[in-house]
């Protein structure tokens, strides 16, 4: 914690020297490298995190490949079609207000709610048509995922590019035209162009959507980071039980009863009894959780209860 307020405070000083170009990237260098130093010497080999990394790194590295498809993937099928509706709304006005209108109330719409929705069009189409199950197409995973990131990015693009090319001169405009210049040339060589910066906003803020939606996803199915996220949030935060702490306590009952049955002090019978939650995503079975409960019964009536908490794994 106090080398993130260290850093928090670092990156305020630069930004207020406001230094050049090459000095930032200089700067940035220096930080990589610091970081890179540390984690190979092993500084932070004792947070929770590290060691939780450390359990799942081919798990994290898959997740993290899967989070970065579905966000570049719907931002890339976005570009190609939003791309084309503000251009088409610019050219023709009177349908900016019913186009940008109704990607405004898909925008509305809460991430968790929308992936909801879709659930049950894509499980049907893939129940009628054997092709789009074979594609991966089904009502949870990344089909549904990967449909509602896309119409999450529409607006920003689309509205973008309406603005953009508003803001392009009408004068550049006349006298590319007056040069002898076609519509298309118009388009494509003088007014995306001078849009461009105003595009690549739109672009910008979807990337940074995407990444972040991306992460609910998991709820369904689709994979990505969110799913050590909401594994996480189930397993209370406690590294240490999910990660062995059960396993040595099982084994050190195991002993003691052993003991017991061979003369040792003391008499009773144990049980134990173990609850698995389980949840399927098409061929691949995630297991959230295994609580474990012991309970003892004593000779004089009385129960000792032993709870070792959850160990998640996937299987």
């Amino acid at each position: 914690m106090l080398l993130v307020c260290l850093g928090l405070m670092a990156t305020d000083a630069i930004t207020r020297m406001r230094p050049g170009r090459g000095l930032r990237v200089l700067f940035l260098a220096v930080f990589a490298a610091v970081a890179g130093l540390a984690l190979a010497h092993g500084t932070f080999d004792h947070l929770s995190v590290m060691r939780e990394y450390a359990v799942n790194a081919e798990r994290f590295a898959r997740e993290a490949r899967q989070h970065v498809w579905l966000a570049l993937g719907s931002l890339a099928a976005a570009v190609v079609v939003a791309l084309p509706i503000g251009i088409l709304c610019h050219r023709v006005p009177r349908l900016r207000a019913g186009v940008l209108g109704t990607l405004n109330v898909i925008q509305t719409i809460p991430a968790i709610a929308l992936f909801g929705i879709l659930m049950a069009p894509l499980g049907a189409l893939a129940d009628a048509v054997p092709l789009a199950a074979a594609l991966g197409i089904r009502g949870i995973g990344a089909a549904p995922a990967a449909v509602a990131l896309f119409l999450y990015s529409l607006l920003p693009i689309a509205a973008n590019t309406v603005a953009g090319l508003k803001r392009v001169p009408q004068a550049a405009v006349e006298a590319a035209r007056g040069m002898g210049m076609t519509n298309w040339q118009v388009l494509t060589g003088i007014e995306l162009v001078l849009a461009l910066p105003v595009i690549l906003t739109g672009i910008r803020i979807v990337l940074v959507q995407n990444i972040g939606m991306v992460t609910v996803a998991a709820l369904i199915g689709g994979g990505g980071l969110g799913t050590f996220v909401f594994q996480g949030s189930a397993d209370g935060n406690r590294p240490g039980a999910a990660r062995g702490d059960s396993d040595r306590g099982t084994g050190l009952f195991r002993r003691r009863r052993a003991r017991r049955a061979g003369g040792g002090h003391g008499s009773g019978t144990a049980m134990i009894s173990v609850e698995n939650l389980t949840k399927q995503y098409g061929a691949t079975t995630v297991v959230d959780g295994v609580s474990m409960v012991i309970e003892r019964k004593l000779d004089h009536g009385d129960r000792g209860h032993l709870r070792l908490g959850k160990s998640p794994c996937c299987a």
